[in-house]
């Protein structure tokens, strides 16, 4: 972890082997990603927007089905079981009373971006469920999104018959955002579930910040 805000170049490499000693090189892939550390806490950072649920409410942030939904489902509600910063986190709730199918739900809110030359926002997110693998429940992927386009999805991209996203640990997501621009934060969970289980999704201490 750096110490500083940073930038480097990592140079990811794929290797396919015809046999099982890797011994035969068949063909190699690279590819190169570019690493962007902040700081968000150095003093040079302006904080545009804190959604930390401290006050007991949601702040503006809504609810929304986006595959099949039990009735009333899905829920948001401010919760004090999984938090960051004291009292409150924002916790959505969706369920499904058929069993073995895909459920997903999203939260969303919409800003105004700061006009300034770089804006991120930051999310910190934990996600679980009411059910055991053993009722072939399973969380998929965790989406955030700006409106209808995909800025960053975490979990499995092909196979479902495993976990794609740790359950019961915070993960903090960030993600650059356009400047002075009128927008909605996506953020959506999906998996699959048997008798009546829930997926829970909870966000803690949301920020958007800029600086010049």
């Amino acid at each position: 972890k750096p110490a500083a805000a940073t930038e480097e170049t990592v140079t990811l490499r794929l290797r396919a082997y015809t046999d099982a000693g890797y011994l035969n090189l068949k063909w190699t892939y690279e590819m190169e990603v570019d690493v962007v550390f902040i700081k968000s806490d150095d003093g040079s950072w302006t904080l545009d927007e804190l959604d930390d649920f401290d006050d007991g409410t949601v702040q503006g942030w809504v609810a929304t089905n986006e595959q099949n939904n039990d009735g009333g489902f899905p829920t948001l509600a401010v919760a004090n079981d999984f938090v960051l910063s004291a009292a409150w986190s924002l916790k959505m709730v969706q369920r499904r009373a058929a069993a073995a199918v895909w459920l997903g739900a999203r939260i969303s809110k919409s800003f105004t971006t700061p006009d300034r030359p770089t804006v991120y926002a930051v999310a910190d997110l934990r996600a679980s469920d009411t059910g055991l693998a053993a009722d072939g429940y399973l969380i998929r992927n965790v989406y955030v999104r700006r409106g209808a386009t995909l800025l960053l999805q975490f979990g499995a991209f092909v196979d479902w018959t495993t976990d794609g996203f740790p359950r019961n640990k915070w993960f903090r997501v960030v993600t650059p955002l356009p400047r002075n621009e009128l927008l909605e934060v996506q953020i959506a969970i999906d998996g699959r579930a048997s008798n009546s289980k829930d997926i829970l999704l909870w966000m803690d201490d949301f920020r958007i910040i800029s600086r010049n």
